[in-house]
């Protein structure tokens, strides 16, 4: 499942996470070359009411099916993207109807799944 590719973000503050570490009562190791604990969170412009119901159709069946994949940066506008893991939503969206018939969306926090 693909976020709605019809919704462009205008920011996507990415937090990279930390390396895997197991410890032992020496020793600390490294388990891989694999990150836990990446973020993202997407801040969006205004959107349309066709542009919410994709989004909150995503947010369901997400609760649903789990994981999604964000789109790359050649979609979004050649802006930098989060490597190609996958995510899950932190919580459910806030939408705000705003004037003139557009929504505000607030708390787009999304988690490495």
């Amino acid at each position: 499942m693909l976020f709605p590719a019809s919704i462009v973000p205008t920011a996507r503050p990415h937090g990279i996470g930390a390396p895997i570490i197991d410890e032992s009562m020496t020793h600390r190791f490294r388990t891989g070359a694999s990150l836990a604990g990446q973020t993202v969170s997407l801040s969006l412009p205004p959107l349309t009411p066709a542009q919410v119901s994709d989004l909150r159709a995503h947010w369901e069946t997400d609760q649903l099916e789990g994981a999604f994949s964000l789109p790359a940066a050649t979609v979004w506008l050649g802006r930098s993207s989060p490597p190609p893991v996958m995510w899950r939503y932190t919580r459910p969206p806030t939408f705000r109807r705003m004037p003139g018939g557009r929504y505000e969306v607030t708390g787009l926090d999304l988690m490495a799944a």
